[in-house]
């Protein structure tokens, strides 16, 4: 079974300030830990019994053999019913060719049967003109993930269930696509509860039997913060399932998806993939953030990394219920050390970027932050810190800075959200803006030349932009 639960480092296709917004709040968003869904099992007894006879019945109905079930024996009357008329249909069409030919023979005279010399057929072949539309689009990403088998869920030790390529992947490479089974608001409300019992009732077989593999720790976390012990056959089990199996999607909803729940979490540098929320879809994607070996684990990161060690171990083992063996938490002690040092530096550059938005520092200074940030390591070159640079560029008035940041936000949103995502689009626009009113939060602060993205970090020229866009639009086209 699998270690669950949700990252604040996911990629999301949430614009960090829209166009619409008000020029005097400027701001942008940073890594925060989400809310974990709590309640309190007090009061309304006779609801809470109701609750468990309801959960009960979801849970024998998961737990019955498919022979068992319902389904199956109306199956299985069907398949005999239809047997006994195609046996029926095959045994008078006989008969009725034994007497036709019967009375055939007495009836015609044998005649002499030519011999005709017919020429060989002529060989059929298929052709594909350059151009032509296929009667129906495939995308190419999803044949490659779902039909070539990208990945294999399989035991993993000391982690319980894991997900590993089976293949060498590339950065950006899609590797799954899920839909929710389940979604629910974070809060701790009764009707919260209710309406994950009512979603797990509701649930098709397939969906239920893999909803209730998931895992979940042995206690649930309460709204006073004391853990209570789970009876798994009391109604704490399906919500302990959510909360180490969701991960938030939009307007305050988290859901459970059963792919991406197998994937378990690495620390900072530890982790070789991201998930990103498609609105218009319905669906999450996963990509690969860096090039991923065949045989290797796939990990996302289930929280804010960027703290020491120690911390890091003491929160995952109190809400998820295990100690973290990834590659970052097995260092030597010499190692570790030199690494919890870059991470507090990490988390103290990140809280001076904050301070931009109470005009504590100022766009350049906001930059050189950003800058420094990005030199640090491949896992902080993603699409909301680049996309926060344009942002604080738009809002000084520096029109080439913030086209440059932009680019830069574009290019690796390819990787990171996959280049059908709509958010891949909106930056490549706004990267080639010719109209300053296209920029979010334009002019609302002094106007300065804040500076972009130093000597190699991204994209440069126009053909670059170029090949982005058109990429883009592909990934829109399947």
């Amino acid at each position: 079974m699998s270690l669950r639960k949700r990252q604040t480092t996911s990629s999301t296709e949430t614009v960090a300030q829209t166009a619409t917004s008000p020029p005097t709040n400027v701001g942008f968003d940073v890594d925060r830990p989400i809310p974990i869904i709590t309640r309190t099992l007090s009061g309304r007894q006779s609801k809470i019994l109701e609750r468990r006879a309801r959960f009960l019945k979801a849970k024998a109905k998961a737990s019955q053999p498919f022979w068992r079930s319902p389904t199956f024996q109306v199956m299985m009357t069907l398949s005999t019913i239809l047997l006994m008329y195609l046996s029926y249909q095959v045994s008078n069409g006989l008969n009725q060719r034994v007497v036709s030919a019967g009375k055939g023979r007495s009836a015609v005279k044998k005649q002499p049967v030519p011999v005709k010399v017919s020429k060989p057929p002529t060989p059929q072949t298929t052709s594909i003109r350059y151009g032509e539309e296929p009667k129906k689009k495939v995308d190419a990403d999803v044949f490659a993930a779902e039909m070539m088998n990208n990945i294999v869920v399989r035991d993993v030790e000391g982690k319980g269930k894991g997900t590993i390529a089976l293949r060498d992947l590339v950065r950006g490479d899609r590797i799954l696509v899920d839909e929710p089974i389940l979604t629910i608001t974070r809060d701790a409300s009764d009707a919260a509860v209710e309406s994950i019992i009512t979603q797990i009732g509701n649930m098709t077989d397939s969906n239920l039997s893999a909803f209730f593999s998931l895992y979940y720790p042995s206690t649930v976390l309460m709204a006073d913060g004391t853990q209570k012990p789970i009876n798994p056959e009391e109604i704490d089990m399906p919500l302990a399932i959510v909360q180490a199996n969701s991960l938030a999607i939009e307007g305050g909803m988290q859901a459970v998806f059963p792919k991406a729940a197998r994937i378990n979490h690495g620390c900072s540098a530890a982790f070789n993939a991201v998930h990103s929320w498609r609105a218009d879809e319905k669906k999450l994607y996963v990509h690969a953030l860096r090039d991923i070996k065949a045989g290797e684990e796939i990990l996302i990161s289930y929280l804010d990394t960027k703290r020491p060690r120690s911390d890091r171990q003491s929160i995952l083992s109190m809400h998820y219920h295990f100690d973290c063996t990834c590659s970052v938490c097995s260092l030597p002690e010499s190692k570790a050390a030199k690494s919890d040092r870059l991470l507090l530096r990490m988390h103290h550059l990140y809280s001076k970027l904050q301070t931009w938005t109470e005009d504590e520092i100022d766009g350049v200074e906001a930059i050189d932050v950003i800058n420094e940030i990005w030199e640090t390591g491949e896992e902080e070159r993603r699409t909301q810190l680049a996309s926060n640079a344009g942002l604080v560029a738009t809002a000084h008035s520096d029109v080439e800075s913030a086209k440059a940041w932009y680019m830069l936000a574009a290019q690796t949103a390819v990787y990171e959200l996959g280049a059908g995502s709509h958010r891949v689009l909106e930056l490549v626009n706004l990267a080639g803006a010719t109209d300053s009113t296209a920029y979010p939060s334009w002019a609302a602060k002094e106007s300065m030349t804040v500076g972009g993205p130093r000597s190699g970090f991204g994209l440069s020229d126009a053909a670059a932009l170029a090949k982005v866009r058109e990429e883009s639009r592909e990934g829109e086209a399947v």
